[in-house]
């Protein structure tokens, strides 16, 4: 699991690294005949059989959730076995039926009994899905695994191929995936480059079924004269079109944002958010997640802080231009804010959701969410509710998808006088629902830490959350799922 969070105040920085930001809810293009579901009722949390029970202890880095259809979906997170040590599980849903988690087939042969944690999960369609994450060799180098699941059967996990010669066999890392169609994904992330010092963002494609060599995000390596670029998200509306965002560092604390683009297959050269050096001026930018709803049509969102103030940004793509950013405004009496989540539907629908603090209210964070379509962007707002939920506490927005123009799902989790518990909230025709207790989680998280870390809305089928909870003891964590009826 997450270390312990009461949630308290982080750098948003370290909050932006620590999510591993994936695209939430699928990576395949919305239609864009799709059917609103999302104001469809809540059903109970139910665990999934064979995470916690089996093993000394339980989740790391939240668990990720990909549907290829309704009733049809994947679950993957990380979970400490017998000799302490962290191993990737799987647990499927098919036809409506979850079944019992399963350790990741092929992950002892690569670890070696070491650490390894999956990171991102993309399915396509039922039964046709990749795992991407990292793990730690004989040797003790951080390295990037993939493990792809085919026609229901999930192949081996490997070393992502073609790394130790673009690496050199250096440490590296996948943060992130999206697979358009069976046997076509995208994953990115990170390595360390000659210097040994150094890290550079780098993509690599699975083209029906077979993955080419990793490369370096073009123009990337010219932006990152300090050293510190990254993948951060990558989504897919089909096979060879693609976007990527990440960060990137050129002077000491000065870290940027960067968005590329490919198209047809190839890429074109990464630039940095524009605009965002001048709001960023003297600080840092920092970005979350990209999403897309067409090709040549994105948004990412992210955080800046510099001579001119602090605050969060958002930045659209439209018909393949990366506009301005602008500065994201509506809230009050704030001190800082930053966005973490970035979900779109079809025709340019975006909504972003992220964290601010309440000023004059040390260590008080809520969440808001902030909608907008095609570079025209409301009013941030808090989310409805959550003051009741949390009781002037803290709370975040860890899960956002939006299947369709006006219709969302978001989840995270909340402090309140037992420690902490889960929400979900629904956006239904544009208008934000009060959130609320995410249903059976108090009755699972005797712990008192529960959390909804993944979210997916398929645009004609119902929503379905994934997150954790502790049981009797702290180190009794737990999967479980919670989806609409």
């Amino acid at each position: 699991m997450r270390a312990r969070r009461v949630l308290t105040p982080i750098p948003i920085g370290l909050a932006l690294a620590a999510l591993m930001i994936t695209a939430p809810g699928d990576a395949i293009a919305r239609p864009t005949t799709a059917v609103p579901t999302s104001g469809a009722p809540w059903g109970t949390a139910h665990q999934i059989r064979g995470t916690g029970s089996l093993r000394i202890a339980g989740l790391v880095s939240g668990t990720q959730i990909s549907c290829g259809r309704p009733g049809n979906c994947v679950l993957t997170g990380s979970e400490r076995n017998r000799t302490r040590r962290y191993e990737p599980f799987i647990a499927s849903e098919v036809a409506g039926r979850w079944h019992e988690a399963t350790t990741l087939p092929g992950m002892a042969a690569l670890d070696h009994g070491k650490t390894a944690r999956p990171s991102a999960i993309s399915c396509p369609s039922p039964g046709n899905c990749a795992v991407v994450g990292s793990y730690f060799n004989a040797a003790g180098l951080l390295l990037p695994f993939v493990a792809i699941q085919v026609h229901g059967t999930w192949r081996n996990a490997t070393e992502l191929p073609g790394m130790t010669a673009f690496n050199a066999g250096r440490s590296a890392q996948l943060v992130s995936v999206s697979c358009p169609a069976a046997g076509d994904c995208l994953a990115g992330g990170s390595y360390r480059d000659a210097t040994g010092r150094n890290t550079q963002a780098f993509v690599a494609s699975q083209t029906k079924g077979t993955w080419s060599a990793p490369i370096e995000v073009p123009g990337t390596a010219q932006l990152n004269t300090y050293g510190g670029g990254s993948v951060t998200s990558v989504f897919c509306v089909a096979p060879g079109a693609c976007a990527a965002t990440g960060r990137y560092t050129r002077s000491a604390g000065a870290d940027r944002a960067f968005v590329a683009n490919q198209v047809g297959g190839v890429w074109g050269t990464a630039i940095e958010v524009p605009g965002l050096s001048a709001l960023a001026q003297g600080g840092y930018g920092d970005v979350g997640n990209v999403s897309c709803w067409s090709a040549g049509g994105c948004a990412v969102g992210g955080t800046f802080n510099g001579s001119h103030g602090q605050g969060a940004f958002v930045a659209d793509e439209v018909r393949g231009m990366w506009l301005t950013v602008q500065k994201v405004r509506g809230l009050r009496r704030v001190d800082f804010m930053g966005i973490t989540l970035m979900s779109c539907a079809s025709g340019g629908a975006c909504t972003a959701g992220g964290l601010f603090h309440v000023r004059n209210l040390p260590g008080h964070y809520e969440p808001f969410v902030v909608s907008g379509t095609k570079d025209t962007w409301g009013q941030a707002m808090p989310i409805p509710g959550i003051a009741t939920l949390d009781k002037g506490l803290n709370a975040e927005v860890d899960a956002l998808s939006c299947p369709s123009p006006g219709n969302c799902a978001a989840g995270g989790g909340y402090s309140d006088a037992r420690g902490q518990d889960a929400f979900v909230v629904l956006r239904v025709h544009r208008l934000w629902h009060r959130a609320m207790a995410a249903p059976g989680t108090k009755a699972l998280n005797l712990g008192g830490f529960a959390d909804i870390t993944s979210m997916t809305c398929p645009p004609t089928g119902p929503c379905t959350a994934s997150g954790f909870f502790t049981g009797r003891q702290f180190f009794d964590v737990r999967a479980f799922v919670l989806s609409q009826r």
